[in-house]
């Protein structure tokens, strides 16, 4: 749940609170999620580690430690290097010390969809793939139809939910959505000799990883260059060197190209995801802009949307998230 950063801007300060809000009902929601699942899906409570290797970032993150504690009361212990070595041995002398969130959670995203796609299906949820919309047809302020290469379905409500590419679909309706794809890069290293202990951004190099089961996540980067899933070749040897810097005998390899997952995470231009109903129409919802919280935030922006479209009162306010705020 780490919301705060170390160069806030007003819009990013000020929409701490409602990102706060939205995350922790989905923390909650999530946790509900998992054991309703029979607990079918790794999840896992342990927090979040934020490392750092120089004096200056450790000052910064001991000022978001601070006001993580003063603002939304979390306990964000500051650990010196001994400290962080008690947690995880295997935490290199570069570290200087790091602050540990410990409400975060994490868990494997493949894994949950499969889960929720089977229990779907079970009870009798439809899913279609491969199919390309060709149209939309809509009648005064009513979607009626959704028109693919395939069929036609007819329409209740229509939730456009499609990430970086929501924007294609919201232009089809004549929805302005102000929203850019920003890259990042991962590659997940089946079984490893040696793995983590705890999720961590390496916050000086701007990686993360996350122990998943046996295997290990590294990720990072955020390019901004539209839809666009082509993966730099140089961009990959600094993130696994900055996890072989901050953790001792990982002795990770850099990966073949062909071997990193590119993904696009949609950006508004204030940081906030589109959640709701588009004021132009009487059933079209969009859920999109989530940037890099998109898993984390998926469980409350499935209530919030579901609560919205049967009129019920949400669970958090909702006009900061509004669709047509631009």
């Amino acid at each position: 749940m780490v919301i705060l950063e170390k160069r806030q801007t007003p819009h990013s300060s000020k929409n701490a609170p409602h990102l706060f809000r939205l995350l922790k009902l989905s923390r909650s929601l999530s946790i509900d999620l998992h054991k309703e699942l029979g607990q079918s899906f790794t999840l896992k409570q342990d927090g979040c580690l934020m490392l750092y290797t120089n004096k200056k970032t450790g000052h910064e993150e001991e000022v978001l430690a601070r006001q993580a504690k003063n603002d939304y009361g979390l306990d964000v212990p500051v650990l010196d290097n001994r400290e962080l070595k008690l947690l995880d041995p295997l935490i290199s002398n570069k570290v200087l010390g790091g602050a540990y969130y410990k409400i975060d959670c994490h868990l494997h995203p493949r894994e949950m969809m499969n889960v929720l796609k089977a229990r779907l299906v079970e009870k009798g949820v439809k899913i279609v793939l491969n199919e390309n919309i060709k149209s939309l047809d809509v009648h005064g302020r009513v979607l009626q139809n959704v028109i693919t290469d395939c069929a036609t379905y007819p329409v209740d409500n229509f939730i456009i939910a499609a990430g970086s590419w929501s924007p294609l679909l919201c232009t089809q309706l004549g929805i302005d959505l102000p929203l850019q794809a920003g890259k990042g890069y991962s590659h997940t290293y089946q079984q490893p000799h040696h793995n983590i202990q705890y999720p961590a951004i390496l916050v000086d190099h701007r990686v993360a990883m996350t122990p998943m089961g046996n295997d290990l996540r590294v990720g990072g980067t955020m390019e901004i260059g539209g839809l666009d899933l082509n993966v730099s070749r140089q961009r990959i040897p600094p993130i696994i060197q900055a996890a072989n810097l901050y953790y001792n005998d990982l002795n990770l390899p850099v990966p073949p190209v062909d071997q990193v997952w590119a993904g696009l995470r949609p950006v508004s231009p204030d940081g906030l995801p589109y959640i709701g109903k588009d004021q132009n129409y009487k059933n079209v919802f969009v859920a999109t802009g989530h940037a890099m919280i998109g898993i984390s935030s998926a469980a409350a922006t499935g209530l919030l949307l579901s609560q919205m479209i049967t009129g019920q009162t949400t669970e958090i306010q909702m006009d900061v998230f509004r669709v047509n705020r631009f």
